[in-house]
């Protein structure tokens, strides 16, 4: 049902900046965060970016992150990028 395309991935990814952070663990301590460096994103910039990717708990307001749903849009950026790196190179020749 609603199957779109997905428009403007690679401008999308360009966008996102990854994180590396440490969780406050001594403030959290029930949440059982893994102590040390992390690597990630931070929700709160990316709902800006792809909203669908990024739910807001309406209980305890905290924000996470559905990883698995940027799978399909690194896909077709990666596609977009091929699609325009042969562009330039069929230019090129």
């Amino acid at each position: 049902k609603n199957i779109t395309a997905i428009e403007g991935a690679l401008d999308k990814i360009k966008k996102i900046n990854g994180k590396s952070y440490e969780f406050r663990t001594d403030e959290f301590k029930e949440q059982r965060f893994d102590e040390g460096k992390n690597l990630g994103l931070i929700a709160q910039e990316l709902k800006d970016i792809l909203p669908e990717a990024v739910h807001l708990d309406s209980t305890s307001g905290y924000y996470s992150i559905n990883y698995i749903a940027l799978i399909p849009v690194i896909i077709e950026a990666m596609k977009e990028q091929n699609s325009k790196k042969i562009q330039k190179i069929s230019q090129q020749l």
